[in-house]
């Protein structure tokens, strides 16, 4: 492991599960055999719609697990020691990878095996994905009238479905929880199987304001629990961690003033701790960007804005403009900060992955317009390799950068919030991006957060960013719509997924974060 102090940071071997076969077996159960490498005794397995159970190992490449029958299981999910886990998708996708599924129809179930690229033995199962291997969007969103329940809505992504583009299922809160949350960012978790959010102004309302859902059945989700860092508050982005669990940028101090801090939780949803240690954060450190690199064992943070100061009294927001370099990781400390000279509020920072020099990307205004800069963290130095100035016509209080590499370092999208705008780069020499093409969606269209598919051929994106409505100062609302972007050859096109949250549900809502729930294992940027 790194550093055992830190027993949430750890590596384990990988385990890879190569292909699954489904089995009739006695007493209305089904066996499932699953092929790969790294099986070890001590595994357990699951489906999205079975609790864990000791795995039958029979070697290192094979191992047996046997359910019963509960309907169609779409996701078989090995978990490790640690926590960690490893899905296998058993539902049939479209594109590139060609995986096959399977049928459970009441008792009968089909068997299957995938492998190779082609399409083979296929049961004809109802579940088609198009977006990659995701069978649904989340949407972390926000009532309008902030006297309406918060919630994640769960958006049915598969075309081939009679309920495509519609508001499948929701993950609520507890009604003392649910309202004026500013829900801000999401992610998934533990392999797809919890989702975690955050409320950036729930302290406004209520201490816990970072909250926990079961999500192993991704249209069932159960609310697991509430929790509020200890001495932070206003949360921000959360990175999955490979080994289970999550850390998280949190912006402010307990009352929302200056500094923040990261925090950190376990495999086991546990609360780990909060970094740096109080008295030892920067007096302007107010992390809202936050990027891992497990291979150089660096982390790195973006200084956004004291999130008090957006909030009436206040005349004026306080912008930062720093990056943090935290190397190594592994000691919780902040080792060397960037400057960015006359930047007012760096949103987002993201490594470009498997890039050996640890370059990442952050992007704000300076003198000379909106400008991409990258930091390497291997010398603490900052340059300005691309100006988004040169190129659109950008709004230097209003437009705010967001950014999202793809997992193989050559690609890179960028939504730019005021102008409403999709930019997608070649990045594979990253010092010198490569504007490939472009795709508006209209001025205040509020174009913020990005996800990109598994198969790196679609971005999901929202039309929010953040409305402070009569109690703020910031008033950057959008279309409030949750839109899927195509990639076909290097170019973007929109597609017929487009869902606006003011008419999709009862009341009008504002969806900030949004992510694809896919139905095999993914690999994220960090």
């Amino acid at each position: 492991g790194i550093n055992a102090e830190y027993g949430a940071f750890y590596w384990e071997n990988p385990v890879v599960i190569s292909s699954v076969v489904t089995a009739a077996a006695s007493g209305d159960r089904t066996s499932y055999t699953a092929k790969g490498s790294g099986y070890y005794a001590g595994l357990r397995c699951a489906t999205n719609l079975n609790q864990p159970i000791d795995a039958n190992v029979k070697s290192a490449t094979e191992l047996t697990c046997i359910f019963p029958n509960k309907g169609t299981a779409y996701q078989f999910i090995i978990i490790q020691k640690s926590g960690a886990t490893v899905s296998y998708s058993l539902i049939s996708t479209t594109g590139s990878t060609g995986t096959t599924g399977r049928t459970t129809t009441g008792s009968t179930t089909s068997s299957t095996t995938t492998s190779g690229s082609a399409t083979t033995g296929t049961t004809g199962s109802p579940y088609t994905t198009v977006y990659g291997s995701a069978s649904h969007v989340y949407a972390w969103s926000g009532a309008v009238d902030r006297k309406h329940p918060d919630y994640i809505a769960v958006i049915d992504a598969m075309p081939t479905s009679a309920t495509y583009r519609q508001i499948v299922a929701k993950a609520e809160l507890p009604s003392e929880l649910a309202l004026n949350n500013e829900p801000h960012h999401m992610q998934f978790v533990n392999n797809n199987t919890v989702v975690v959010a955050g409320g950036l102004l729930s302290l406004l309302t209520h201490p816990q304001e970072l909250f926990f859902w079961d999500v192993t059945n991704p249209t069932r989700p159960t609310f697991i629990k509430a929790e509020n860092p200890p001495t932070s508050s206003s949360i921000n982005d959360i990175i999955a961690l490979p080994q289970g669990g999550f850390i998280v940028s949190i912006m402010g101090a307990m009352d929302g003033t200056s500094p923040g801090a990261v925090g950190e939780w376990d495999a086991k949803l546990n609360f780990v701790g909060e970094y740096p240690p109080v008295g030892e954060r920067p007096a302007n450190s107010n992390p809202h960007g936050i990027s891992l690199n497990p291979e150089l064992d660096t982390l790195v943070t973006s200084d956004f804005l004291d999130p008090a100061s957006s909030l009436l009294p206040s005349t004026s927001v306080l912008f930062r403009n720093t990056v943090r370099i935290w190397k190594p990781w592994s000691q919780r400390r902040i080792s060397s900060t960037v400057t960015i000279p006359y930047a007012s509020g760096l949103t987002d920072v993201k490594f470009i992955p498997h890039n050996k020099d640890g370059l990442a990307y952050t992007s704000a205004t300076v003198k000379g317009g909106m400008v991409i800069f990258a930091i390497n963290t291997s010398n603490s130095q900052a340059s300005q390799v691309f100006n988004v100035s040169q190129y659109f016509s950008v709004n230097a209080q209003r437009d705010f950068l967001f950014h999202y590499p793809s997992a193989d370092g050559t690609r890179l999208v960028f939504t730019m919030s005021f102008s409403g705008l999709v930019a997608y780069f070649d990045i594979k020499d990253p010092v010198k991006p490569v504007l490939l093409d472009s795709l508006a969606f209209g001025i205040q269209s509020g174009i913020h957060a990005i996800d990109l598919s598994d198969d790196s051929k679609y971005i999901a994106v929202s039309g929010y960013l953040l409305n402070e409505d009569d109690f703020g100062l910031i008033h950057e609302d959008g279309d409030r719509s949750v839109h899927i972007v195509q990639i076909v050859d290097d170019s973007l096109a929109k597609t017929d997924f487009n869902v606006n949250m003011n008419t999709a549900v009862s009341y009008p809502m504002r969806p900030h974060m949004i992510r694809f729930f896919n139905t095999r294992t993914t690999t994220r940027p960090m």
